[in-house]
């Protein structure tokens, strides 16, 4: 358990804090590099515990010694690790591959993707409950084109795991229905952009030119996810209130960006300079309720959920179908966190969560159990301004994403200590 207190007289100036290296960026990157013998130079890699899990499973997996034995990885709580991996091996030849992971991430469904997978004649088992993960894979290489169909309204990790593959093998994707997350799916053609993967978009979905790849330096974004717990902070702030955020660009390709144009429902604006972002609280939210739709970027609902529920606004989210399934139940864990401060969440209909926090009281400290969920506890850090403290259980659970949080929170005011 940690205490949060925070002491705004603390403040000299602007507080200016930095963020990590984007690591839905860095974990394509790596694969990608996998799939094209290493070809790549990669400069501002994640330092986040994902990227630094995929990359280790990756380096033992190209060092080991003898092919004889199942090689076995354990993905821990990392969806993106388990995903992309889930694809990886199961192009991989003479090999058995099992997966393992987390007791949480066992409850999250992988089946669309290994349905995917299979129609391409992919052999993957599942070793507990069917349709979830851990898994055990025969890798083999396809014989030719890989073509698959994948539904609508699964997560874009899928997608992205099959496109990916696509860049070695090529690949014709045929998606029924609109993707959940899609701007993920598209910072991952950016990608290709960048490194001139060729792919076009068809009616029915998307098809990828299998190719080699030239030896190239790619750098990753700084990443705007990890922007959104400052943006709770500034909305949380004094009118005349900044914070400068160093490394974030204007014309990024992470769909999360848009927090610049949701938090100006709360006031703050975002000025853009070639060093980064500054953030101005330049007025109180208008009106007493706010909409959002929330499908192309679901990581910015708990701190949209947060910002609102501190100035005691009524909020209508839209898009929150997959909140269920991601490193918690995001709709209950911000639920639980929010309840005692006389916060109300409720699920209207599927996709559709409405809040009401017109009778907040957070004029007490705060007790959040983050529920092994990096969003949840940056999303929930920043309320410590208006409740003065807060206890935070387990606060390590930043590391997956964004290792120095807690750092950096302390340069605005806030103090952390760790019980003995």
């Amino acid at each position: 358990m940690h205490t949060l207190t925070y002491h705004p007289s603390s403040i000299k100036g602007s507080p200016v804090v930095t963020v990590p290296a984007s690591k839905s960026i860095s974990n394509r990157l790596l694969l990608l590099n996998a799939l094209h013998n290493h070809c790549l130079t990669i400069h501002n890699l994640s330092t986040s515990e994902d990227t630094l899990l995929l990359s280790s499973i990756l380096s033992r997996y190209f060092s080991r010694a003898t092919h004889d034995t199942p090689f076995t990885c354990d993905c821990g709580n990392a969806g993106t690790v388990l995903r992309f991996l889930t694809a990886f091996f199961s192009f991989c030849p003479g090999g058995v591959y099992r997966i393992e992971c987390s007791t949480a991430m066992k409850a999250r469904p992988i089946y669309p993707l290994v349905d995917a997978l299979r129609r391409s004649g992919c052999r993957i088992g599942y070793l507990e409950q069917e349709g979830y993960p851990p898994l055990e894979i025969t890798g083999h290489p396809p014989s030719g084109t890989l073509q698959m169909m994948t539904k609508g309204g699964v997560s874009s990790q899928y997608i992205t795991a099959l496109l990916l593959m696509g860049s070695r093998y090529g690949l014709n994707l045929e998606i029924k229905g609109t993707p959940v997350s899609s701007s993920y799916i598209e910072m991952t053609l950016n990608i290709f952009n960048h490194l001139n993967i060729a792919y076009r978009e068809t009616i029915d979905g998307i098809a990828v030119t299998g190719q080699a790849l030239s030896s190239g330096r790619i750098s990753c974004e700084h990443d705007w996810s990890s922007a959104g717990p400052w943006y709770v902070f500034n909305a949380l702030s004094p009118v005349g209130s900044s914070l400068r955020i160093e490394g974030l660009i204007r014309d990024s390709i992470q769909g999360d960006a848009v927090l610049a144009h949701f938090f100006k429902a709360f006031g703050v604006v975002t000025a853009y300079d070639h060093e980064g972002i500054t953030l101005e609280k330049h007025r109180e939210p208008e009106g007493k309720q706010l909409a959002f739709h929330i499908g192309d970027t679901p990581d910015t609902a708990p701190y949209l959920l947060a910002a609102a529920a501190a100035c005691r606004l009524k909020m209508k989210l839209r898009g929150t179908e997959h909140l269920r399934f991601k490193e918690s139940d995001r709709v209950m864990s911000m639920q639980k966190a929010l309840e005692p401060a006389n916060v109300t969440i409720r699920e209207y209909q599927p996709g559709m969560l409405l809040m009401d926090a017109q009778q907040a009281n957070l004029h007490k400290p705060l007790t959040v159990n983050p529920v092994g969920d990096h969003r949840i506890a940056m999303a929930m850090a920043p309320l410590v301004v208006k409740t003065g403290t807060m206890y935070m259980k387990n606060p390590k659970v930043t590391g997956k994403s964004y290792p120095n949080f807690w750092t950096q929170l302390k340069k605005c005011g806030v103090t952390v200590y760790q019980h003995p």
